[in-house]
C-alpha cells in the first residue's frame, strides 16, 4: 500500500518532483507521483502518492540523509509536532517554481519531504535551505529569491508560510508577501 501527502499552496506555485541524485542517497524515494493541481480561488491542492515501497525500513540513516539534504535541523519543520524524528522511512525532493502575476517564472527553490515516525503516528517533515523555521519547528517560512528582475524590478523575493495543521499528512505553503527593495 502506498503513502499519500497533501499540499495546499498559493496558486502562484507550481510543484514538480525532482529526479534522484546520482548516486541516490539511502532512503531517497524514486517512485513518487505528483497529482494536481486543482485550483479554487488562490489555493491549489496537490498530492503526492508513492507506491508500496517494498523493503522500506525505518532508519536513522534515512533521517540523517534527509537532514543533510535540507541543510540541517534548522531548516526542517513539521506542522503537527516539534520533535525530531528518531528515524525516517524515506524522503523525496520537490521543485517549487514561483510564477509572477504575468505568468513568468520569478524564482525556484528545492525542498524535501520525508515520512518518519513519532509514537504511533507517521507524520511528514519538510525542509530545505530556503526555509526559516520558527514555532519550535512547527512553522516554516519559504523565501524564494526573485531571479527575473526584468518582470519585477523592486521585488527581491516571494515569501510563503506553512500553516499549522492537525493533519499529519498535509503541508500547506501559502503566500505571505513580496519582499521588496
Amino acid at each position: 500500500m502506498g503513502q499519500r501527502i497533501d499540499f495546499k499552496t498559493s496558486s502562484m506555485i507550481t510543484l514538480s518532483i525532482l529526479p534522484p541524485p546520482n548516486p541516490a542517497p539511502y532512503g531517497y524515494y524514486t517512485f513518487a507521483k505528483l497529482n494536481g493541481p486543482s485550483t479554487e480561488g488562490d489555493i491549489s491542492s496537490w498530492y503526492v502518492e508513492t507506491d508500496g515501497g517494498e523493503g522500506i525500513v525505518f532508519s536513522a540513516t534515512v533521517r540523517d540523509n534527509f537532514f543533510n539534504a535540507c541543510g540541517g535541523w534548522d531548516h526542517i519543520f513539521q506542522p503537527w509536532t516539534s520533535t525530531q524524528p528518531s528515524g525516517m522511512y524515506f524522503y523525496f525532493g520537490l521543485q517549487v517554481t514561483v510564477l509572477g502575476y504575468n505568468g513568468k517564472i520569478t524564482g525556484n527553490s528545492t525542498f524535501y519531504v520525508g515520512q518518519g515516525g513519532d509514537g504511533t503516528r507517521y507524520p511528514w517533515w519538510a525542509g530545505g535551505a530556503d526555509f526559516a523555521i520558527s514555532g519550535n519547528h512547527t512553522h516554516g517560512t519559504l523565501t524564494v529569491a526573485n531571479a527575473n528582475k526584468a518582470s519585477c524590478t523592486n521585488v527581491t523575493a516571494t515569501v510563503f508560510e506553512s500553516q499549522n495543521s492537525n493533519d499529519v499528512h498535509e503541508i500547506d505553503l501559502l503566500f505571505r508577501n513580496f519582499a521588496t527593495s
